[in-house]
């Protein structure tokens, strides 16, 4: 699951990021498909300003438990 975009230098072991994405050339010898689900607006949207405009107004917002009560 892509959550936010990582940039070509991104770190080892973050989601669907830098060398992570390499599974895909392996995963059908594997496993199977690997697929990769683009949900960085979704996350953007409903996750990331929700947590940006509350800690702003001085808030202590816990982004995971307001995201799942949406």
């Amino acid at each position: 699951m892509q959550l936010y975009d990582h940039g070509g230098d991104a770190s080892q072991g973050a989601c669907c990021a830098g060398q992570d994405i390499h599974a895909r050339a392996m995963s059908p010898r594997a496993w199977g498909a690997h697929y990769v689900l683009d949900y960085e607006a979704r996350f953007q949207e409903k996750v990331i300003e929700p947590f940006a405009r509350a800690y702003v107004a001085g808030e202590t917002p816990i982004p995971c438990v307001a995201a799942t009560s949406t």
